[in-house]
């Protein structure tokens, strides 16, 4: 890979997208990783937002709120807004537990060191990262100043393919998780069965 002041460039065999964030974390030196989707915008105090909450050390993941924009007033766009309404309240209400049941794959962040490899079958990358935070007993803070914006899908079809691939990688993430299933850890138990 090459350095540069800013930016890390690494060729990456076609290893599918959990492998690559593995190679990838292997060269980022840093304590806190910022993940996002390439097709979303930032404010300009997002990352600001997003990394305020680390002042607490029992922190180990944050995670910031997505809103979508629905210029062409796609149908399924409104449904897909409403849903993230729902969502980023959940997670409002889960942050003042101290455990949000998955980041925002869209903005979210974690302490690197808290970082475990992903399985080679991993399809909710930002699902299991960020849960494995909270098998390591570190908390997570939804951080609602940290708005980015996010384009609707065109198409009613482009929705439903998206959701069908997102249930299964859930499904697959359980198997991953399994521990946080106990009902004797309390709290990370309690959110991730009711959010699920």
């Amino acid at each position: 890979y090459t350095k540069h002041p800013q930016f890390i460039f690494s060729p990456l065999p076609r290893s599918g997208k959990s492998q690559s964030i593995n190679k990838i974390l292997e060269v980022i030196e840093g304590e806190i990783i910022i993940f996002s989707d390439a097709n979303v915008e930032y404010t300009e105090s997002t990352i600001i937002h997003l990394l305020k909450p680390y002042a607490d050390s029992y922190i180990g993941f944050t995670c910031g709120k997505v809103i979508y924009n629905n210029p062409e007033d796609v149908i399924s766009g409104k449904g897909e807004s409403f849903y993230w309404k729902y969502e980023n309240f959940l997670k409002k209400q889960e942050s003042k537990l101290g455990y949000i049941a998955g980041a925002t794959g869209a903005v979210y962040s974690i302490r690197k060191k808290l970082f475990l490899p992903l399985k080679h079958n991993c399809i909710n990358d930002d699902f299991t990262i960020s849960m494995n935070v909270i098998k390591q007993g570190f908390r997570s803070d939804y951080a609602e100043e940290a708005i980015v914006y996010e384009s609707v899908a065109p198409t009613i079809e482009a929705e439903f393919n998206r959701h069908i691939r997102d249930a299964t990688g859930h499904y697959l993430s359980l198997m991953h998780l399994t521990s946080l299933l106990n009902p004797l850890l309390g709290k990370p138990s309690f959110v991730f069965w009711s959010h699920r």
